[in-house]
C-alpha cells in the first residue's frame, strides 16, 4: 500500500495497513514525525506532526558528528540509511527474482525446458552409439599360406586334360528347318442373300387446316346490369386527400367492373385533372361515381354497356 510524505513527497510505502493505522514513524528522508491515518476504506495517508522530534534528533546527529570530526556525505548516507532500518512498517519493493522473471515469460522459460530435454536426450543415444561401434567385432583375417594339415586332409586333384578348341561350325546351334508354306485352296463362300424390297412409306393423311381463334368479344351488359353493378354496397370510401379526379375514376371503375369512357373533344383536360376529395359511409359505387362528377360538372349515361361521361346541362 503506497503513499507519500507531505513534506518531502518521498514514496512510502506499507504491507498491512490494519498494523499501522493510528502509529507514527519518521520520514526515512526528511525525518519528519509522521502519522499514519485511514484514507478511505482501503487506502492510507500520512499526516506531519510537528518538528519537535526532527529538531531534538537533527540536534543528537549533530553532536555526534562534531564530537567525531565527520562531516563527508558517506557519513550522511550512513545515517540515513540506519535511521531507515529503525523505522516501522516502511520497506522497499523487493527485487524480482530469476524464477520470477521467466514466470512472467512463460515462452522463454518453455525453450529453456525445450533446450534441457534435447541435451538428457543427446546425452543418452551418444555413448549408446559409440558402444554399437565398439561391440562390432574385427573382421577375419585370410590366412596367406595354408598349414600342412589342410593339404593332407584335401583329396588329389587332377587336372583335366586340355579340350581341343571347337570351331565355329559347331558352337552354333542348330536352326531347324521350316517347311515351305503349303498353299491353301480357296475356300467357297455361300451367296449373299438378296437385299430385302424397299418398304415405301404410308401416306401421310393431310391435317385439316388450324381454324383461326377469334378473341371473345365480352358480352355487351345490359342497361339494368349497368345499374345493378353501380348499386353495390361500399360500407366507407374516404379520400380525404387531393388527388386528381381522373385517378379516382380508376378506383370506381375497378369497384363497378363497368368500363367507363368519355369523348377528349367534349371533356377538357382540366377536369379530368381537378382534385378531388371524397368521404361517404354506408353508400354504394352509384352515388360514389355521381358525388364525384358533381365536383367536376360531368354526368353520366349508359350506352351499349358502359358508362359514357358528358358536360352537365346547365338548366335555366
Amino acid at each position: 500500500m503506497q503513499f507519500s510524505c507531505p513534506s518531502c513527497q518521498a514514496p512510502l510505502r506499507l504491507q498491512n495497513r490494519a498494523l499501522f493505522v493510528g502509529r507514527t514513524f519518521d520520514c526515512p528522508d526528511c525525518h519528519e514525525s509522521l502519522l499514519i491515518e485511514a484514507d478511505g476504506s482501503t487506502g492510507v495517508k500520512a499526516k506531519a506532526l510537528g518538528g519537535s522530534r526532527q529538531l531534538a534528533r537533527r540536534a543528537s546527529e549533530g553532536a555526534g558528528l562534531s564530537a567525531i570530526g565527520e562531516s563527508s556525505p558517506a557519513r550522511q548516507a550512513n545515517l540515513k540509511t540506519a535511521s531507515s532500518v529503525s523505522d516501522l512498517g516502511v520497506s522497499l519493493p523487493p527485487r524480482p527474482s530469476a524464477w520470477d522473471r521467466l514466470s512472467r515469460r512463460p515462452a522463454v522459460l518453455g525453450w529453456i525446458v525445450a533446450a534441457v530435454f534435447a541435451v538428457i536426450l543427446l546425452i543418452i543415444v551418444k555413448p549408446g552409439r559409440e558402444g554399437r561401434l565398439t561391440e562390432s567385432p574385427p573382421p577375419a583375417k585370410e590366412d596367406s599360406q595354408p598349414t600342412e594339415s589342410t593339404f593332407e586332409n584335401k583329396p588329389a586333384i587332377e587336372k583335366p586334360d586340355r579340350v581341343a578348341p571347337k570351331t565355329v561350325a559347331e558352337l552354333e546351334p542348330a536352326v531347324p528347318e521350316i517347311d515351305s508354306p503349303k498353299v491353301v485352296d480357296k475356300l467357297e463362300l455361300p451367296p449373299l442373300p438378296e437385299p430385302p424390297a424397299p418398304v415405301e412409306p404410308a401416306p401421310v393423311a393431310e391435317k385439316p387446316p388450324a381454324e383461326e381463334v377469334k378473341p371473345v368479344v365480352p358480352a355487351v351488359l345490359s342497361p339494368e346490369a349497368v345499374e345493378a353493378k353501380l348499386q353495390q354496397k361500399i360500407v366507407r370510401f374516404d379520400q380525404s386527400k387531393p388527388v386528381p379526379f381522373v385517378k379516382v375514376l380508376e378506383t370506381v371503375e375497378e369497384l363497378a367492373g363497368v368500363s367507363i369512357v368519355w369523348e377528349l373533344d367534349r371533356v377538357d383536360d382540366q377536369q379530368l385533372q381537378k382534385p378531388v376529395t371524397l368521404q361517404l359511409k354506408q353508400t354504394t359505387v352509384g352515388e360514389i361515381l355521381d358525388t364525384l362528377l358533381k365536383q367536376v360538372s360531368l354526368e353520366r349515361r349508359t350506352v351499349n354497356g358502359r358508362i359514357e361521361l358528358h358536360p352537365s346541362v346547365q338548366k335555366d
